[in-house]
Formats: C-alpha cells, sequence, structure tokens
C-alpha cells in the first residue's frame, strides 16, 4: 500500500491494525503549540476503504488528509461570503487552485496558500482563511499585511493585483 504524501506533522500508520472484520488504518494529527499554549492531538481511524478514498481524492503535493476530509464534508463551503479574493478572481488575475508564496527571508521560512473558489486561501494544512492577512496571522500567529506579504509564482503581490481589478 502506498502512504498518503502529506507535510510534517501528520502521521499516517500504514500498517494495518487487525480487527474481527477489517483492516483499520490510523491518521493522527498532531497540534504544536503556540506560546503558553498546550500540546493538543486528535487521531481517527478509519478502514482501508476510507483510506483508499482519502488517496484518490487528495490532490499531489497540495492536500492533507484534513483538507481531503474537509472538501468531502463540504466544510469549506460553509461560508457563505465570498473571500477577500473573490475580486481577483472575477477579474481573471487570480484563478481557482493558484498557489501564493509568502517568504519571510529573514527567518528563512516560505509558506504556501492555495486561492480557493470563493476568494479565500487555503493553508497547507487544510484551514481556510478569508483574507491574506488572516492567512498571515493564521501560520504565523502575527499579524502582517498579506497583501503585500503573498505572491504569485511570476513574484506577483496580491496588493498589487488589487491596483489592477
Amino acid at each position: 500500500m502506498q502512504a498518503m504524501t502529506h507535510p510534517p506533522g501528520i502521521g499516517v500508520d500504514s500498517k494495518p491494525q487487525e480487527s474481527l472484520f477489517f483492516s483499520l488504518y490510523h491518521i493522527e494529527r498532531k497540534f504544536v503549540p503556540k506560546k503558553g499554549g498546550s500540546m493538543s492531538e486528535h487521531s481517527i481511524t478509519v478502514d482501508a476503504e476510507v483510506f483508499a478514498r482519502l488517496q484518490r481524492e487528495a490532490k499531489p503535493l497540495i492536500d492533507t488528509p484534513n483538507s481531503v476530509l474537509r472538501r468531502l464534508l463540504a466544510l469549506d463551503e460553509a461560508s457563505t461570503q465570498p473571500g477577500a479574493l473573490a475580486k481577483l478572481l472575477a477579474a481573471g488575475l487570480l484563478k481557482p487552485e493558484q498557489r501564493l508564496t509568502w517568504r519571510r527571508r529573514n527567518l528563512g521560512q516560505e509558506h504556501h496558500a492555495h486561492v480557493t473558489a470563493g476568494g479565500g486561501l487555503r493553508l497547507e494544512d487544510g484551514r481556510i482563511c478569508g483574507s491574506p492577512s488572516g492567512a498571515c496571522e493564521a501560520v504565523t500567529g502575527a499579524k502582517a499585511n498579506g497583501w503585500d506579504a503573498w505572491h504569485t509564482d511570476d513574484g506577483t503581490s496580491l496588493s498589487a493585483l488589487r491596483g489592477r481589478a
């Protein structure tokens, strides 16, 4: 069995745990605590059929088990308000699933997000943020101007794109 591609912090135990009726697979997500916070851990056990479906539905190098489940359960469509990038999508300046990058050169960090069809940003861990600045805060825990921070693959900032819309 092939393991699902996943980022650090998500463990997939591909060894089946024998049951009387079927093999089980364990998917686990560990949350790194923020300053002064406590570590929480959530895990689920799914059968082989569900695990195979997660693998089939996953977009390589984009999805995590969590983001696949959120999409299949339609949790991200629950928001009725369009995201902050909706006008850029409507103007054809961004496309759904387009990758955005935030390079924090001084810290040696690089963060990625993908534009959702509703104008939000889907982070690497599957969370959806309604605004670029909200995505910055979700990724780092610190406030930043997301319009200047996030860039397309050709290096254009969201702020520059917003000026063209």
